[in-house]
């Protein structure tokens, strides 16, 4: 009996054992087959590998198309019946390090809307880019809150509305990129929590309207190109919030005066241009409490008289263009508090009175060229505009 009883449970082990095995074996091959489907889902689902020539888009990466792999990727779209819903957005979830991408349009592609269900996907980002994209209006949170995006460029993309927060929560961007579209407002809530946003370009839209408060949240804003658009009218408000920037284009607007204050928020602005406007009055505060600006450009307005004060508040400046307006007279009042500045080596004073032939006085060593003629009876150059210059 005991024979019996100990044979048995040998047997028990000896099958305990077998079954262990057989069942780690299972669970092997189980888990082998369940790799071999996820490498092949991979595979098979990762925007790399677009096969079907027919595809309205066709991506490549680099520095090779495995999962995981792809830091870079470049997708040409060339088909119309794209969706913000469409399957191929969900692959991007197979190359998570992505770290630059670039859409761009080509032959008779559309691309009508902001790929955020890609975005979200990619959370290591650092530069996105459209070109030639027909995207009407940006959505909200478009960008999918990427924390690590730092360049976005979306030039030439018709881009006609940009509604509430549609560049928001994106704390590491530095530089946007809007320039020709056909953008007409900015409102005051288009921008939200852009904490190191350093670079502002929209230049060559159809702007008219910046709504008071709309850069209130680009506290770190260094450069702002508003060029070639249609603004006539600046506020003290227009620019709250702007305390670091340095550098302003207004070039080629429909500007016609600027009144006390305009650029009061603009606390160490250092470049200011104003060229090719209609600017036919300036008041005497206008540029109060610019204390850093160097480099002023009024050229091609409608000037016929500058106050006598108008510089006081701007002792810093050692370029100054007063070209092709149609100033009758310039004083020793006008220049005065910049005249040690334009004996410097990079003194620069450029004006044209009516029947003036030149451009610029020579105020010593540093002066890059001569006034041909000033007036009727002046020849050569003004040899020095503050002590011996009266008119």
């Amino acid at each position: 009996m005991l024979k019996r009883m100990h044979l048995l449970v040998l047997l028990l082990i000896f099958y305990a054992c077998i079954h262990t095995n057989m069942s780690a074996s299972s669970r092997t091959d189980k888990d082998k087959k369940k790799e071999r489907t996820k490498d092949f889902h991979l595979q098979t689902h990762n925007p790399c590998n677009t096969d079907n020539k027919q595809a309205p888009i066709h991506c490549f990466c680099n520095p090779d198309n495995r999962p995981g792999n792809a830091s870079r990727i470049e997708c040409w779209i060339f088909g119309t019946d794209l969706t913000e819903d469409y399957f191929l957005w969900s692959y991007f979830s197979s190359q998570p390090k992505i770290l630059e991408m670039l859409l761009k349009v080509v032959q008779r592609g559309v691309f009508p809307f902001i790929p955020t269900k890609a975005l979200e996907h990619l959370k290591l980002l650092k530069t996105f880019t459209v070109l030639y994209g027909s995207i009407e209006r940006v959505q909200p949170y478009a960008f999918a809150n990427l924390t690590q995006l730092h360049n976005l460029d979306l030039k030439r993309c018709q881009i006609v509305t940009l509604q509430k927060h549609s560049f928001a929560f994106l704390p590491n961007l530095t530089e946007l990129n809007l320039n020709e579209n056909r953008i007409s407002e900015l409102h005051k809530d288009v921008f939200f929590h852009l904490p190191n946003l350093q670079r502002f370009y929209i230049s060559q839209n159809n702007l008219s309207l910046i709504q008071e408060g709309t850069f209130k949240e680009l506290t770190r804003l260094l450069e702002l190109d508003l060029s070639s658009n249609y603004i006539s009218v600046l506020t003290n408000y227009t620019f709250t919030g702007l305390s670091e920037l340095k550098k302003l284009d207004l070039n080629n607007n429909s500007i016609g005066m600027l009144g006390d204050l305009t650029f009061a928020e603009l606390w160490v602005l250092e470049d200011l241009r104003l060229d090719s406007n209609q600017i036919a009055f300036i008041s005497e505060r206008a540029f109060a409490g610019l204390s850093y600006l160097k480099h002023l450009s009024l050229r091609d307005n409608q000037l016929t008289i500058l106050p006598n004060n108008l510089l006081d508040g701007v002792p810093a400046i050692h370029y100054l263009d007063l070209h092709s307006n149609k100033l009758e007279t310039l004083t020793n009042a006008n220049v005065r508090p910049i005249i040690h500045n334009l004996y410097n080596v990079t003194g620069y004073l450029n004006i044209a009175m009516r029947g003036w032939e030149g451009c610029i006085g020579t105020l010593g060593r540093g002066w890059k060229c001569c006034i041909g003629a000033l007036g009727r009876g002046c020849e050569g150059c003004i040899g020095a505009l503050g002590r011996d210059w009266e008119g």
